[in-house]
């Protein structure tokens, strides 16, 4: 039993071969003597006009795949957001005869109250406090394609983010960092290699891939650029990459498999009459 798709690629070559059969035709006849020119010519007319239709209906098919695979494609839809997440934590009570023990990895905005091992091996208690809290700008990163289909998750995405300031003046890095996405592990707290962690898929539906983009500790007003780099500081607070006060601006781009690359831009600042940390979808200053 033939499929709809194999019995229409076949009416497409029986067409195209009947086309060359009545032009050839109506020309050998004529060569023959048993066809005048004017119906070898009708004939031949005929024939090409079967054939030019063959190869339109080929280019039309064409472009309506290209059209299916496009609309299938992931359209990343962003909506950003601010959030306070506990910070590096206190420690209140340690096994170790030393209160000022070291700490080998960073801790995790997931983690409350839960027994840290220090350098030398002791196990040690933390709780958190409202000096350890820290505003976060977060964007959810939902895929909306317009069709679903077989190239509609987007896969092994990475996000690079450029930090700018009013004027357009590159901060940080002038080439920019590689972003952090919330939901993957740590790279300091993972056997998983970072190339692995700075990459994720993001699915069709409601269920978004979450980036982050900037930090500020709740009581100070100095905002920081974020990714994986952060979490071997105090409070995430890594130094060369304080972006100080003021409007701050974000370019994020966004590359992987299937999806289109991809750019979308954030104004970030302070709100000097809350204290909270803001963030928008913006426009390229």
């Amino acid at each position: 039993m033939q499929d709809h798709r194999t019995k229409r690629i076949l009416r497409k070559a029986w067409r195209e071969m009947l086309g060359m059969i009545i032009a050839g035709g109506g020309w050998i006849l004529n060569i023959v003597g048993l066809l005048n020119s004017a119906w070898a010519v009708f004939f031949v007319i005929v024939g090409f006009v079967i054939i030019a239709y063959q190869i339109f209906d080929k280019y039309y098919d064409y472009e309506e795949k290209i059209d299916a695979f496009e609309n299938a494609r992931p359209r990343i839809v962003p909506k950003p957001r601010s959030e306070i997440f506990s910070a590096n934590p206190l420690l209140i009570e340690s096994s170790s005869t030393s209160t000022t023990a070291t700490i080998t990895k960073a801790t995790t905005h997931n983690l409350f109250d839960n027994p840290i091992v220090d350098i030398n091996g002791n196990k040690a208690r933390f709780r958190y406090g409202a000096e350890n809290r820290c505003w976060f700008a977060l964007v959810d990163l939902y895929n909306d394609p317009i069709e679903r289909g077989d190239s509609s998750v987007a896969r092994e995405v990475t996000a690079h983010l450029t930090y700018y300031d009013k004027d357009y003046n590159p901060k940080i890095k002038s080439d920019g960092i590689s972003g952090r996405w919330w939901s993957n592990e740590e790279v300091g707290l993972s056997n998983k290699p970072r190339r692995e962690l700075e990459r994720t898929d993001i699915f069709p539906g409601t269920q978004p891939a979450t980036l982050a983009l900037a930090c500020m500790v709740v009581k100070e007003s100095p905002i920081y650029g974020y990714n994986n780099d952060n979490h071997t500081n105090k409070n995430f607070q890594r130094q060369e990459f304080s972006l100080g006060l003021g409007v701050h601006y974000v370019c994020v781009v966004l590359d992987g498999i299937h999806l289109n690359t991809t750019e979308f831009w954030f104004r970030i600042w302070r709100d000097t009459g809350t204290g909270e940390l803001k963030v928008e979808k913006s426009e390229k200053p």
